[in-house]
């Protein structure tokens, strides 16, 4: 054979195999480019305080969005889609280092929310507000509220608060499902339930169903009015971190860690109780954070590791007790390694159609708008971040 057939049966193979890497390379880059979307800015309100913004909370019906910040100071604001305007700023008692809102009533008109303080030996203290405010947004009034109360919505056209109460020794606690009006303080109603006190619990929007998770890791749903358990959802794998309700209450999503070294979500059909979808998440990273839209078409997610490192509250050193307890609320987040990431997840296909740049990783860090249509977190700048949905 000679040399120039061997020279031209050479740079035939060259071609073929340049052709055959162009053909397979190119689509897969294009599934893969469509896998991983590009993160879009959101419209950031200019809510910044000195120290950060700690925790969001937005009315059931939209109107009105609350958030609080490191100088115990919550505010309040008109959340019309790009016309956000701020309208109250609440001051917590001196004292109150920094406070998350919980709930919101409908235009706004009651706030709950929790308050962390230094106590005695270097413990955190928590404590529960509520608020009247006037029409005006002028004035808000300060109103009783039981400080043992695991909240959960405002119902009642936001005049009374859903939430769970332990009571009783450790040995033999005591937990109810109560209605408390917030004017008076007043129990509405009162059901025991013949269970372990919950370690998380979510309700949903319209306060008539809770789910909550045991110290033993065990899920279960139950109706607000009877007290009966509706759903017994057993054991599943990993620890519970984050529980969401979507606001129609037909879905469930539930973040595990510590599964294989991955976090993951399972979608539940709250009518069956059966896991419907099962998202993972990448490797020594949790769901700490999630948020259901309507009918539980799409999850917002907040991932994050599980190692943390809090150094300094305000240039003072931490102790263990005082890490846990803010590890526990969510009050401040330094990662370790990586940041806090968002996305937002098709649940039908299990797909990431967004990713969102934000920097919270308490228990409220990211929410969904009632109607589906926006997304709302804390972004790294320490404004409010809102991503408006198109899909």
């Amino acid at each position: 054979m000679s040399s120039l057939f061997r020279a031209q049966l050479a740079k035939k193979r060259l071609r073929w195999f340049i052709l055959g890497l162009f053909l397979v390379t190119v689509p897969a880059l294009a599934i893969w480019l469509g896998r991983m979307p590009a993160g879009r800015p959101p419209r950031v309100v200019p809510a910044r305080s000195v120290d950060g913004t700690c925790g969001l909370a937005l009315a059931s019906d939209g109107s009105f969005l609350a958030f609080g910040d490191y100088h115990g100071r919550l505010r309040l604001w008109k959340a019309v889609p790009g016309r956000e305007r701020e309208r109250l700023v609440v001051r917590c008692p001196t004292g109150t280092m920094s406070v998350q809102p919980i709930a919101v009533g409908p235009e706004g008109r009651s706030v709950l929310a929790r308050g962390f303080k230094s106590g005695e030996e270097g413990r955190i203290e928590t404590e529960l507000f509520a608020w009247s405010v006037r029409g005006d947004m002028s004035t808000a009034t300060r109103l009783p509220i039981r400080q043992d109360l695991l909240p959960g919505p405002l119902v009642d056209d936001g005049q009374s608060v859903v939430g769970l109460i332990t009571e009783g020794a450790r040995s033999a606690p005591t937990v109810r499902l109560v209605t408390i009006d917030l004017r008076s303080g007043r129990e509405l109603t009162s059901i025991a339930l013949n269970e372990a006190p919950f370690h998380l619990a979510a309700f949903s929007a319209d306060g008539k169903l809770c789910v909550g998770n045991r110290g033993d890791g065990l899920i279960g749903v139950w109706d607000v009015a009877s007290g009966r358990k509706i759903l017994d959802l057993g054991h599943g794998p990993g620890t519970v971190d984050s529980i969401a309700i979507d606001p129609t209450g037909t879905t469930l999503a539930v973040g595990r860690s510590a599964v294989k070294g991955r976090g993951l979500i399972q979608v539940h059909d709250l009518e069956t109780g059966q896991v419907v979808q099962t998202i993972v998440g990448g490797r020594s990273r949790c769901a700490v954070s999630l948020s259901l839209g309507p009918e539980g078409r799409h999850l917002a997610v907040v991932w994050h590791s599980p190692q943390y490192r809090w150094p300094t509250v305000r240039g003072e050193r931490l102790d263990e007790r005082l890490r846990h307890e803010l590890e526990r609320w969510g009050v401040l987040s330094t990662p370790e390694d990586q940041p806090p990431s968002g996305e937002i997840i098709d649940t039908l296909t299990a797909q990431v159609i967004d990713r969102l740049d934000l920097s919270l990783t308490g228990p409220e860090a990211i929410l969904f708008s009632p109607d589906g249509s926006r997304v709302m977190s804390v972004v790294p700048d320490g404004g409010v971040g809102i991503w408006d949905l198109t899909y």
